[in-house]
Formats: C-alpha cells, sequence, structure tokens
C-alpha cells in the first residue's frame, strides 16, 4: 500500500504484481479488512475468495443458464 498525497490518500500501487503473486483470476474477489491505520503503518487483513466451482457441483450447473444460482440440497 502507497500513501499518494495526503495520508487520507491510499492506493494499492501495483495490483497486476498483487494479482500475480495471489494467482487471482476471473471471477475471484478479494476482501480488505483495514486493522491499523496510522501515520506511519497501514495494514490490511486480505481474504480471497476463488471464484472456482467445486466439480463435484458442475453437473448441477444449467448449461443454457449460466447465472443462475446452484441450489444444493
Amino acid at each position: 500500500m502507497i500513501y499518494h498525497g495526503s495520508s487520507s490518500h491510499k492506493r494499492l500501487d501495483n495490483w497486476r504484481v498483487f494479482a500475480i503473486d495471489n494467482n487471482l483470476k476471473v471471477g475471484d474477489a478479494s476482501v480488505f479488512e483495514q486493522l491499523e491505520c496510522s501515520c506511519a503503518r497501514l495494514v490490511f487483513r486480505v481474504q480471497i475468495l476463488r471464484g472456482d466451482i467445486p466439480s463435484e457441483f458442475l453437473d448441477k450447473l444449467d448449461g443454457d443458464n449460466v447465472d443462475a444460482p446452484i441450489v444444493l440440497k
């Protein structure tokens, strides 16, 4: 995380490196939880949610409607 301008404006400086380092794929999500924020230190806990569908559920997909939810019974 890099400060740009004042300490109230922060951004992840190199998203591409983050995505490659964490093997992110289309459909994955990242949740950033801010744990600490001070003038000297900014700390996040990052959770990566993989967008892959487990193979045991693939047969439950309706091929005509890939946006339909998978219902588990």
